[in-house]
């Protein structure tokens, strides 16, 4: 996330609000490396955003919030607020989050064709 590229940063807070607003959208949610010198995409889910669920054992870090998808919902992203380090609306309006050095990017997906 390079300053010039950012329209807002955002807080963990702000992180949960904008999710929850996007709750029933379709998004794009990709997973890759914040470090340039490791993959920039290594998965891609694509769904529509149903809600987010409070886990109360996560891998022993506490709670997180597991933000799934309505068609696949054992599909999406957990936020644990000990991993969370950054996160901002980039300037086309993607939330990209950055937990640890793994970025998440939630956009909105492509339209399907046909349907």
């Amino acid at each position: 996330m390079g300053k010039d590229d950012l329209a807002r940063e955002l807080d963990f807070e702000g992180v949960l609000a904008e999710l929850l607003g996007r709750v029933g959208s379709r998004v794009c949610i990709d997973v890759g490396d914040c470090d340039e010198r490791g993959p920039p995409l290594v998965m891609c889910v694509v769904g529509t955003l149903a809600g987010g669920t409070t886990v109360s054992s996560y891998s022993g870090h506490g709670e997180a919030i597991f933000f799934h998808l309505g068609e696949q919902p054992e599909s999406g992203v957990f936020l644990n607020p000990a991993h969370f380090k950054c996160a901002a609306i980039e300037l086309n309006g993607d939330l990209s989050i950055d937990l640890g050095g793994v970025r998440v990017v939630v956009a909105p997906a492509p339209q399907r064709v046909g349907t």
